[in-house]
C-alpha cells in the first residue's frame, strides 16, 4: 500500500531523466536514476546532469518548477563525504505548498541510504526582500544547524550587547529585533545537516513533516 500524501504521489516518483557526463560511480557509490533522483530530491519531469571528477560529483536539476537550476554536489576529502546543496528555489507560484520540504526530505533520506552523514549548504547575509528571508528561515525549519561565524559571535558577545548571549542564527531570530540585525548585519556563511538518527536536524525535520501532514 501506498502511504504516502497525495502531493507526494503526483510528483515524486524518480520519473527522472539522467544524463552522465562519464562515470556513474564515486567513492564506491553507484549512481543509479532512481539513486540520483533521491538523494537530489527531483520532482518528477526532472533532468539531471550527473558529473563525476576525482573529489565529487555534481548534479544539476532542472524542472519547470525551479526557479534556476539547482545543485547538488557530493565531496569526498580525507575519506569523509558529505552533500552541498546550492540554489535551490522554487518559482514563486510553487512556493508554500511543502514542495521544498518533501525534495529536502528525499535528499535526507537519499545520503541516509549512502551513509552520508552532512548536508551543508549556505546560509545568506545581506536579505534584500521578506521573501529572501522567509526562505533562509525554512531551512531552520528543517533542522539545519546554523553557528554564527567567528566574527559575528565577537560582533555579538560585546559586553552589554542585547544579543550576547546568541551562539546560532536560530538564537538571533529568535529574540525581538533579531532579525532585523541580520537582515542588515549578516554575511553568508554556512548551515549543517546532521542525518545520523535521533540528531536534532533528524528530529526537526521529522517533526516538520509530522505537523505538515507530509507523508513520504
Amino acid at each position: 500500500m501506498d502511504n504516502r500524501d497525495e502531493l507526494t504521489k503526483s510528483l515524486f516518483n524518480s520519473d527522472v531523466k539522467v544524463v552522465y557526463s562519464g562515470s556513474d560511480v564515486f567513492e564506491g557509490l553507484y549512481f543509479d536514476a532512481p539513486i540520483v533522483a533521491q538523494v537530489t530530491g527531483a520532482m518528477d519531469g526532472s533532468v539531471i546532469d550527473v558529473r563525476v571528477t576525482a573529489t565529487s560529483t555534481a548534479f544539476s536539476i532542472c524542472h519547470p518548477f525551479l526557479a534556476r537550476k539547482a545543485q547538488c554536489l557530493i565531496r569526498s576529502e580525507k575519506g569523509r563525504i558529505w552533500m552541498e546543496n546550492r540554489d535551490l528555489c522554487l518559482n514563486v507560484e510553487n512556493q508554500k505548498h511543502g514542495l521544498g520540504a518533501r525534495i529536502f526530505a528525499r535528499q535526507v533520506l537519499g545520503a541516509k541510504a549512502l551513509n552520508i552523514k552532512r548536508i551543508v549548504m549556505p546560509a545568506a547575509g545581506s536579505i534584500q526582500t521578506p521573501s529572501h528571508m522567509e526562505s533562509e528561515l525554512a531551512w531552520l525549519k528543517f533542522g539545519f544547524i546554523a553557528n554564527l561565524p567567528f566574527d559575528i559571535r565577537a560582533d555579538l558577545g560585546v559586553k552589554g550587547h542585547p544579543f550576547s548571549h546568541v551562539k546560532t542564527l536560530q538564537d538571533l531570530i529568535a529574540v525581538p529585533g533579531g532579525t532585523q540585525w541580520w537582515i542588515e548585519n549578516g554575511h553568508p556563511f554556512r548551515m549543517e545537516f546532521d542525518t545520523s538518527d535521533n540528531s536534532f536536524s533528524w528530529s526537526v525535520l521529522m517533526a516538520y513533516l509530522n505537523r505538515k501532514n507530509i507523508a513520504l
